[in-house]
């Protein structure tokens, strides 16, 4: 749910507990997301173009992440969570 409408979280969270499925928090995901990624992954805003419903092209600052060095970064996740895997060889 990270980055997403708080109007919206509140629904999402509402479904779900309707299952009784609870939600961390939005600092708690946050949290445990740098946790694991860490440094791996750079959050910026930049000027993107998109095309419009009717067709218009309109320029607009959006955030995006990117992942400078992705094999190093795949490289440090599965040596963080090693024990968690089943290698056969």
């Amino acid at each position: 749910m990270i980055s997403t409408h708080f109007t919206y979280q509140i629904y999402i969270r509402r479904w779900f507990k309707s299952f009784n499925v609870s939600i961390a928090s939005e600092r708690q995901q946050r949290k445990i997301a740098k946790e694991i990624v860490g440094e791996n992954l750079i959050a910026e805003r930049g000027a993107f173009s998109f095309c419009e419903q009717n067709k218009d092209e309109v320029v607009r600052e959006v955030p995006f992440v990117y992942c400078p060095n992705l094999i190093a970064a795949i490289a440090e996740i599965v040596d963080k969570h090693d024990r968690y895997y089943t290698w056969y060889l």
